[in-house]
């Protein structure tokens, strides 16, 4: 209910706030997500995992024939691995695991299972779903059925010649490390499940299939790749790698295979390395990424007809960018969001509105002058063609929501004996799109305050900024 009370909210902000008057097609922000959820989608079917905040667990919401609502299954304590396909008999399913061991960071006795959209009917693949081995990432197209299984072997150590490779048996002093390998199984044969050559050692973080053709997703020790092998058999070929080390680190995600092209987001903040949505060529390798200047996308999801369904974050703070992952949460909710047109496609194509806060340094922190200091930005929204930005408008007469904690000493828990000059502030946009505030009476000295920026019924907010006293 909080949910749809706030998507009310929004439509009918949306509604009464001055917007872009440009004729291009428009992303339309189709749910709140008050936790960090994938997404999937296919054959008119979309499915992401909502957080219960109330029973600590993920429910699978599917939004399927213009109806939106949980799937008929239990719950879960980890958000759902989803994907959507057909299966051998065309009907439309959705694949994910269930776990009987959901630690904070790690998952056991996970097995696949098979929720039919239609008839709203959940079934476990106990054919594809190994006692001892732990299965992730499940996905099928017609007779197939491609999924992950969690295996580990031991690498070389990070400065080793055998580095991100596996050590012989027995030799070595490399630890153990994730080697996840897939799989592919024709379910109307009966036989068993066919390993495929995995190539280098990671951890899989996501997989597509379509028709013979598998992309998937994982980390090494020191990158992240996105890799294609045939469902036949053969060799894994890498589509994209991104390397880490003292330019940061790049992080790919959220793989789909669809037509010729591989599609999958991007995120971290490795240099000369472009974030957003990226679409390669299955069979020239060549790449391009989309979404410029519009927070972080966290997820991608794309339907057989081009259809794209994308998870908008906030802006990362300086931590987040080195991490490449900014969390949803009640207090700073990411948006499930339809593209207005294919993200890849020339034509003109309108965001939604991001909000922004100037005069910040790279710590997002903002020095008083003396006693007073002003914090000021814009709310707007852009318009893009090709993947570049051809027109920015200003959102007048917008609310804009700004929250104080107390003062605090730098590098300790304890607050000051200053107190926030603000604790909370509503404000509106003007013509221009433009907010400001100022702050008086700071305290001097190596302290300060920090400030949630946000505006609710838009469903933005800003990573938390600090205001320090003047030495």
């Amino acid at each position: 209910m909080r949910t749809k009370t706030a998507l009310a909210v929004a439509a009918l902000a949306v509604a009464t706030i001055t917007a872009p008057s440009a004729r291009a097609a428009e992303d339309q922000s189709v749910a709140l997500l008050t936790s960090s959820t994938g997404i999937a989608a296919g054959y008119g079917a979309v499915v992401w995992s909502v957080f219960d905040t109330k029973a600590q667990r993920y429910r699978l919401t599917v939004r399927f024939k213009g109806r939106t609502g949980p799937a008929a299954i239990p719950s879960s304590r980890r958000s759902f691995d989803a994907s959507v396909g057909r299966n051998e008999r065309g009907r439309v399913v959705v694949l994910y695991t269930r776990c009987t061991n959901v630690a904070k960071d790690a998952a056991t006795g996970c097995d696949v299972y098979r929720y039919d959209v239609a008839a709203r009917h959940e079934r476990k693949l106990r054919s594809v779903s190994a006692p001892a081995v732990d299965e992730a990432w499940p996905a099928q197209d017609g007779k197939l059925v491609a999924f992950a299984r969690r295996l580990e072997t031991r690498v070389g150590d990070t400065y080793d010649e055998t580095f991100d490779r596996p050590t012989p048996e027995g030799q070595g002093s490399g630890s153990r490390s994730a080697c996840d390998a897939t799989y592919v199984q024709d379910v109307t044969t009966g036989g068993p499940s066919r390993r495929l050559d995995r190539g280098l050692c990671a951890s899989i973080t996501g997989l597509s299939i379509s028709g013979d053709t598998i992309v998937y997703t994982g980390n090494e020790l020191e990158s992240s790749s996105a890799r294609v092998v045939s469902a036949h058999g053969g060799p894994v070929r890498i589509l994209d790698r991104n390397g880490w080390g003292e330019g940061g680190a790049a992080y790919l995600t959220s793989p789909i295979v669809a037509g010729r092209y591989a599609y999958m987001t991007r995120s971290g903040n490795r240099q000369d390395t472009r974030n957003g949505l990226l679409r390669i060529n299955l069979r020239t390798g060549a790449g391009g990424v989309r979404e410029p200047g519009d927070g972080v996308t966290a997820a991608i999801a794309r339907d057989r007809d081009g259809s794209t369904w994308y998870v908008r974050t906030r802006p990362p703070n300086s931590e987040e960018r080195f991490t490449g992952a900014v969390d949803c949460s009640a207090e700073e909710p990411c948006q499930l969001v339809r593209a207005g047109a294919d993200p890849f496609a020339n034509v003109a194509r309108t965001l939604l509105p991001v909000i922004t806060v100037g005069a910040l340094d790279d710590a997002a922190e903002l020095r008083s002058t003396g006693t007073t200091a002003t914090f000021s930005g814009t709310i707007e929204q852009k318009t893009v063609r090709g993947g570049k930005v051809i027109s920015s408008a200003p959102v007048a007469h917008a609310p804009v929501h700004v929250v104080a904690a107390p003062w605090l000493v730098r590098n300790r828990t304890q607050p000051s004996s200053g107190t926030c000059p603000a604790t909370s502030i509503d404000l509106t946009t003007d013509g221009e799109g433009r907010w400001t505030f100022t702050v008086t009476d700071i305290p001097a000295g190596q302290e300060y305050c920090t400030y949630a920026i946000s505006s609710p019924a838009l469903g933005l907010s800003y990573p938390k900024v600090y205001l320090s006293g003047a030495a």
